[in-house]
This record gives structure tokens, C-alpha cells and sequence, in this order.
């Protein structure tokens, strides 16, 4: 047999398993372009069965609610429009520039701001979170002391509004592992409390040991942590200066849920900072 015929044999055989590979690459190439249409398929199928309820969704990349880069956060939201009829419209502005950092709300539009591809949106907790600050927009003091505890009321009001709708104690689970757990005590310290008063402390800390006060005291209650929502909206906060302005949300709250939400508000500061208990009646 000539160098050239035991050459050729080798040579066939590459082509078919080159052949095949080819196959086999194109084949599961148009396996995932048919998973990927029917996904995304299915999600505006989603969002047209929502009609007017259904997110407005705006990404500076032109890429909709249903792309496959948005799709994984669009679906817990569309869980969540679904589950929950009494939400409000929600309208999403995916922002680059918080790559790194965690949904938001626009104070001045209502807006969700979402960092695109944030794996915490997943969780629709995190989604409820956000929607929760959504309802509670209103009024604030403009003393930076009562403006930053009102902002800590807020998210401690936005994490057990989550919780008592989902009916589980964590929120933001990345791969398992939660951001915040209610079941878990959370206690500031005094100097910590100075901080936050000053404006130099995250006031999620201090929102998570509220909501962990109201998770172990009533546990999931939707009702409870909606009328919080109302009466932060409803505030008139007038001229509140400090903790007093808790006396104001008080008389925010629907009466129904007054003195529960009270007696958690006045649990969660710590006794130096307790507004006196005769300030409650004043005018």
C-alpha cells in the first residue's frame, strides 16, 4: 500500500467527525433558538394577559421586558403583578450606572430603577420591596433628623411588607443566600442610632431591625404592613422634629393597626431616643 492510500483514510475520517461536530453545534444551535422563542413567547403572552397592568419597561438598549437579558427579573416581576391585583401600575427603568448597587426608587417619579442583570430581582421579594416604596411616597418633615428616621421606617416598612406577602422571613436570596433574614435580631447601637441621625449609617440596618421587631411580634400580616404603607403616605408630618415625628405617622396609620404599629415603632428605638409618651396628644 503506497504512503498516499494509508494517508487518505485518516483524512476521511477527520471530515466525518468534523461533519458530525457540525451537525451536533447546528443542532443544539436550533435547540436553543426554539427554547428562546418560546420563553420569551410565553412572557408577552404574560404581559398581554396583564393588559394595563403590566409594567412599563424602559432600557436604554432599546431591549423589552421580555429579551433574554431582562427576561429572569421580568418573569418574578410579572409573579408578583400576577399574585398581587391590588399593586400598582409599575414602570422599570433599567440604569447602567447602578451596575453594583441595588434597585432604587425616583423619589420624584415613582420609578423603579434597576440595575440590568441584577440577580437580587430575581427574588420577588426584592420586587415587593420596591413596590412597597412605591405605595408609601408622601409628605416628609424637612428636619434632617425626622426626614432620615422616616427614611429607616421606610425600609423597615418596605422589608415586612415583602416578608408578610411572600409569607418568608428572607429577601434578596442570591444563590441561596439571603441579603436580610427577619428572623435573625438585629440590634443597633447607640452610637450607630448617632449615625443615622447624623445622615452617616445605611438606614437598611436599621429598617431591617424594625421589620425583625414586627416579623417576631405578629409574624406574616399583609394587612398590618399595608396600613404602614398608607399611613406613610398620608403623613402630614407638619413641623415633626426628630422621633416625634412618630407621633405624626401614628396618626397616619389607620386606626385598626394604630397601636400595634406603635408600640413596634416605639420598641425599635432605643430608650434614649424615645419621644416622651405626652406628645402623642399634642395638636
Amino acid at each position: 500500500m503506497s504512503n498516499s492510500n494509508r494517508m487518505s483514510k485518516p483524512s476521511r475520517a477527520t471530515l466525518r467527525r468534523l461533519a458530525i461536530a457540525g451537525v451536533l453545534v447546528c443542532g443544539l444551535g436550533g435547540l436553543r433558538y426554539i427554547a428562546e422563542r418560546n420563553q420569551r413567547g410565553a412572557c408577552e403572552a404574560r404581559v398581554a394577559e396583564l393588559g394595563v397592568r403590566a409594567p412599563l419597561w424602559q432600557n436604554p438598549t432599546g431591549v423589552d421586558i421580555c429579551a433574554g437579558e431582562s427576561r429572569p427579573q421580568a418573569v418574578a416581576l410579572l409573579d408578583v403583578l400576577e399574585q398581587h391585583p391590588e399593586l400598582p401600575k409599575v414602570k422599570v427603568r433599567v440604569e447602567p450606572k447602578l451596575v453594583g448597587r441595588s434597585a432604587q426608587v425616583e423619589l420624584d417619579s415613582g420609578d423603579i430603577l434597576a440595575p440590568p442583570a441584577d440577580a437580587a430581582l430575581r427574588d420577588p421579594a426584592v420586587w415587593l420591596h420596591e413596590l412597597a416604596h412605591v405605595q408609601s411616597m408622601g409628605k416628609r418633615p424637612s428636619e434632617p433628623i425626622a426626614q432620615r428616621l422616616l427614611r429607616a421606617i421606610e425600609e423597615g416598612a418596605a422589608d415586612y411588607y415583602a416578608a408578610s406577602l411572600t409569607g418568608s422571613q428572607t429577601l434578596g436570596v442570591i444563590e441561596g443566600r439571603a441579603q436580610r433574614d427577619l428572623s435573625q435580631s438585629v440590634d443597633p447601637q447607640l452610637s450607630q442610632w448617632s449615625a443615622l441621625a447624623l445622615g452617616a449609617a445605611d438606614p437598611h440596618r436599621f429598617g431591617w431591625a424594625l421589620a425583625s421587631q414586627l416579623w417576631k411580634r405578629h409574624g406574616p400580616s399583609p394587612g398590618l404592613a399595608a396600613d404602614l404603607l398608607r399611613g406613610l403616605a398620608a403623613l402630614e408630618p407638619r413641623e415633626a422634629r426628630g422621633a416625634h415625628v412618630i407621633w405624626e405617622l401614628s396618626r397616619a396609620v389607620p386606626p385598626r393597626s394604630r397601636a400595634a404599629l406603635e408600640t413596634c415603632l416605639l420598641a425599635w428605638l432605643p430608650e434614649e431616643l424615645r419621644p416622651q409618651a405626652h406628645m402623642a396628644n399634642t395638636n
